[in-house]
């Protein structure tokens, strides 16, 4: 008989240790430093670049996909104005709804603030030019003057 005492008074003890660890391991994952908790106000907009956005668009804003725009150097306005139009669910943009209204849709002025500072601080990666090389002239002069009788602006103003 005593020695089934002693097996329970283990057993108890070693999941009480358990639970002990456990909490202390929620604990330290919890802190909104280290939170992917997009409706928590308190999650800064730096953490949420690193613990969510980069899964996309890359810890620098660098994606590595063509899925995924760059955002290493936009303009914070630009980056601001993005994030706060994904938050309305009926934007016309059928990949930026499908991608980023469910993640943007719960991020206060703040954190949209904070992911424009972070991702216009970054510096960009320059990569190659994809497809044929001979076309490069064409795009620079639609990416400077645009296309004035299409009505198409520059793409850099």
């Amino acid at each position: 008989m005593h020695s089934s005492n002693g097996a329970i008074s283990m057993k108890f003890m070693s999941l009480s240790l358990a639970a002990v660890a456990a909490a202390a391991l929620v604990a330290g994952c919890a802190g909104a430093e280290r939170s992917r908790n997009l409706g928590d106000p308190r999650v800064s907009g730096a953490t949420l670049a690193q613990q969510v956005c980069s899964n996309c668009h890359g810890l620098s804003g660098n994606s590595v996909s063509p899925n995924f725009p760059n955002l290493a150097a936009q303009t914070q306005p630009y980056l601001a104005a993005q994030l706060a139009a994904f938050r309305n669910p009926g934007r016309s943009d059928p990949a930026g709804y499908q991608y980023m209204w469910g993640l943007s849709r719960h991020l206060t002025d703040e954190q949209i603030e904070g992911l424009a500072a972070h991702f216009s601080s970054q510096k960009p990666v320059p990569r190659p030019a994809e497809g044929d090389a001979s076309r490069l002239p064409s795009g620079k002069a639609i990416f400077e003057g645009g296309i004035e009788d299409k009505g198409v602006p520059a793409c850099n103003t």
